[in-house]
């Protein structure tokens, strides 16, 4: 009877511990992705600012120009 209550407190912990790691991974990308890509005209994400940087170099190029 012990090591059934053992064996099934064990597989209750591990699903605790899914659970968790699960929620702070979420969590964690969240934040990242929200860095990333904010479109706050004050303060923008990385990913975004590179963006409109590179955009910029591409109208700046002239065409006729060798």
């Amino acid at each position: 009877m012990r090591m059934w209550f053992r064996a099934r407190a064990v597989r209750g912990q591990a699903i605790v511990e899914y659970i968790l790691l699960l929620t702070i991974v979420v969590t964690l990308s969240a934040f990242i992705m929200a860095q990333m890509v904010s479109r706050d005209p004050e303060n923008p994400g990385f990913l975004i600012s590179f963006w409109g940087e590179v955009l910029q170099q591409i109208g700046l190029d002239d065409p006729h120009q060798k």
